[in-house]
């Protein structure tokens, strides 16, 4: 069996955690196909995973105080926009104790291959081991980490990691471009799109109702319901979305948007709403439970997925979300931005809009709001793409098929 060091800053910390997901289903495809993987990760006071098949965490402490461990689990940043100040602070603590943490493993242990997931801070520590031990190394790009490595103080170091990485996995077609005119060799790089769990997020009517009971508090009865997930950060666009609903209920009362998620922009959000006067139609349901993300899914008509580009260059590589609203059935109005159009194909699975737009956001709802043949079309459409392309199957086997490439 092949043996991974794999670097990443955010996983699920326990059952039903919604930070990183999408690392837990790579991570467990990797393994599946064959290798024993040793997984590096910030210490967190919530962090339960036990160790599974072929799959072992070992966690670095960085700082004494409990109130600091902020490193990673979509922490470190605020709003998604920049860095906190203590983080800046903590950056050098935490580069030591990964690094002493990764040599004492990779001290003990015949490993095969490093692979880290975000190109900053993780794909450093994976070029140092790499330079120290000869294990060629690959790196997995995520969204952010290109956003940080553009900015001229961490250019220096990112152009170090990608000029001798062995290979490099984008989620989105945006993200190889962009480390491609970063410095990468463009035959190393290859765009692997999200897979997403068809069996837990699929079409299921019975689930409509228990998703009104769970609404109960907004929904009146006969209203179509508008859902968006995600972390209330600037780079979800939902202020955008706000906007458009504004249009969209000077048309029909029918509609009622739920906005999902938790984040720094949560009371400027709900502010909005009030100053809009569209407060009776907008719900905040906070956080939903991993287990409970199908039942929204499934109780919605339209999914929306209003990405932009923050005032600092940051944004989604690809939203898991949209791959969620796909294997759901869903039909989905989403900001031709980013990956987004690598998976969405306007007319066929769902529809595009121009981003930061208000205007075309709220045009494409409110076609979706008044054609339920359209509606149903798209849904269906975005379940067979869902079932035939994306699976978690799908996209495990394409990764490691690129790093088996690099395991003599």
């Amino acid at each position: 069996m092949k043996k991974i060091l794999t670097f990443a800053t955010s996983y699920p910390r326990y059952e039903g955690d919604v930070i990183a997901p999408f690392i837990e289903h790579i991570t467990r495809e990797i393994a599946r196909n064959g290798a024993a993987i040793d997984m590096v990760l910030p210490y967190h006071p919530l962090f339960k995973k036990p160790g599974e098949k072929n799959i072992k965490f070992h966690l670095f402490k960085y700082v004494k105080k409990p109130e600091n461990n902020i490193w990673g689990y979509a922490s470190s940043m605020r709003a998604d926009v920049k860095l906190k100040k203590t983080v800046l602070f903590l950056a050098p603590s935490v580069y030591k104790s990964s690094l002493n943490l990764a040599r004492s493993l990779a001290a003990s242990n015949n490993y095969n291959l490093i692979h880290a997931h975000w190109l900053l801070p993780n794909g450093y520590v994976a070029y140092k081991i790499a330079k120290e031990t000869g294990i060629p190394y690959a790196v997995s790009l995520h969204g952010s980490d290109v956003t940080m490595a553009e900015r001229f103080f961490f250019k220096p170091f990112a152009k170090k990691i990608i000029k001798n990485a062995n290979w490099i996995s984008a989620c989105s077609e945006d993200l190889r471009q962009r480390v491609i005119n970063l410095g990468a060799d463009p035959a190393k790089v290859t765009t692997i799109p999200y897979g997403v769990d068809v069996d837990k997020f699929k079409p299921d009517t019975r689930r409509k109702a228990k998703c009104r009971d769970l609404i109960r508090l907004k929904y009146r009865r006969g209203q179509q319901v508008i859902l968006a997930v995600g972390r209330l950060v600037e780079k979800k666009g939902f202020t955008y979305l706000l906007d458009a609903m504004k249009i969209i209920l000077s048309k029909t009362d029918k509609a009622l948007l739920v906005i999902a998620g938790d984040g720094d922009l949560k009371s400027e959000l709900i502010s909005k709403t009030h100053r809009l006067g569209i407060s009776t139609h907008v719900y905040f349901p906070g956080n939903i439970e991993r287990d409970n993300l199908p039942l929204f899914f499934s109780g919605c008509e339209i999914m929306a997925v209003p990405s932009v580009r923050d005032k600092h260059g940051n944004i989604d590589g690809l939203p898991n979300v949209l791959m969620e609203g796909l294997a759901s059935g869903r039909a989905i109005v989403a900001s031709d931005i980013a990956g987004i159009p690598n998976v969405i194909f306007d007319g066929e699975n769902g529809l595009l809009t121009e981003p930061e737009n208000p205007e075309s956001i709220a045009a494409a709802l409110l076609r979706l709001l008044e054609d339920d043949a359209l509606r149903k079309k798209l849904g269906s459409e975005a379940r067979l793409q869902a079932l035939h392309k994306y699976t978690w199957k799908h996209t495990g086997d394409k990764y490691w098929n690129g790093l088996s490439s690099l395991i003599s």
